[in-house]
């Protein structure tokens, strides 16, 4: 039976695996497991292949395929392919062990515009699972996944249509919310390391993963000769390549109100890890509750990048801060900090640096 066959014969090798493999940043993974769960540097990877409907030799076959990217590509890119063949399988209802052209037509067709950026990214996964050799994508799909025009992923639509739930915060939206913060703190609703987080989101826009690379030694001060203390917050850079996100980083000056807020924290924080870290220079700037399972060397006590963002998150979400665009509480996202941050820089007239 040929690869081009409606249904597709799967020999044993299939079925094997190493018992250990381990991702491109040396974290060990088990892959013959159907639940993958462990920590690759800043983000929690939990990939259930229980929950993909598809056959067994069909699961079996793209476990064979993301264990490749789990050792060649980000934990951020194996978990898109995961959600997003798991979404390919449920909506086409996969009961052949063979994907064919028939299968990603019939896709397509249930893709709307918002979304039809799926099958471009499915087609990265099935396009590579093909090159692979490994039984479960017919000859037929590659060459339609080959021959078809796939749109990508539309970038700024939620910013240009203004979307209120997903878009920049509207400038009243931004200023409730942050005299929403500063009532809550100021009436100890929220904590300290809470203001202060929600706060650098506000004024900076880094990424989540950026402030979960944190430490308390990135807040410094300096002083020039008969000159006021300048407050500095070094910033570490969010780079694809780089797993742990402290290679490099960026300096970045913050207003003398905010700066010693933020140096009093830190200096609180590392008070708290004396005896429990060697350097607790070392610790993280917005630590976890507790020491979690599998942390790498050097960031134990940090919080994943999606632990932090949940936790921004909640924090303002509990103050029900009101839009006046929808009369609803606003909808709070870490991206759309970083999103309002760009637009009211563009609306000064700064360019894109």
């Amino acid at each position: 039976m040929t690869q081009s066959s409606s249904l597709q014969l799967f020999d044993n090798s299939v079925f094997k695996f190493p018992t250990v493999s381990r991702s491109r940043s040396g974290v060990e993974f088990y892959p013959s497991e159907d639940l993958w769960k462990y920590r690759d540097g800043l983000i929690l990877i939990r990939l259930d292949f229980r929950i993909i409907q598809a056959p067994f030799e069909v699961r079996q076959a793209l476990k064979r395929v993301l264990t490749w990217y789990a050792e060649q590509q980000s934990p951020n890119h194996l978990d898109n392919m995961f959600d997003r063949f798991r979404h390919f399988a449920l909506s086409v209802r996969l009961t052949d062990n063979t994907i064919s052209s028939v299968h990603l037509i019939n896709y397509r067709t249930m893709l709307h515009r918002g979304i039809e950026w799926y099958l471009g990214s499915l087609s990265g996964l099935l396009k590579r699972w093909h090159r692979m050799c490994i039984p479960g994508v017919s000859d037929d799909a590659a060459k339609f996944l080959k021959d078809i025009r796939v749109k990508g992923n539309r970038k700024g639509v939620a910013v240009q249509t203004m979307d209120p739930l997903q878009g920049r915060f509207t400038d009243i939206e931004f200023e409730a919310i942050r005299a929403a913060l500063t009532h809550a703190y100021e009436t100890a609703t929220i904590g300290k390391d809470e203001y202060v987080l929600a706060l650098l989101f506000l004024a900076l826009g880094p990424r989540p993963i950026q402030y979960a690379a944190m430490k308390v030694c990135d807040v410094s001060t300096w002083t020039a000769i008969e000159s006021s203390t300048t407050y500095l917050l070094s910033i570490p850079r969010a780079k694809k390549r780089e797993p742990y996100a402290r290679s490099s980083f960026k300096k970045r000056t913050l207003i003398p109100e905010l700066g010693r807020l933020v140096q009093e924290y830190a200096n609180e924080v590392r008070s708290r890890f004396v005896g429990l870290l060697d350097d607790p220079g070392q610790a993280p700037l917005f630590p976890g509750k507790k020491q979690g399972a599998n942390e790498p060397v050097g960031f134990e006590f940090h919080r994943t990048s999606q632990s932090l963002a949940d936790w921004l998150e909640r924090s303002i979400d509990k103050l029900q801060v009101q839009s006046e665009r929808t009369g609803d509480q606003i909808n709070i996202t870490a991206t759309r900090f970083r999103r309002t941050l760009g637009c009211r820089a563009a609306d000064e007239g700064h360019g894109e640096l």
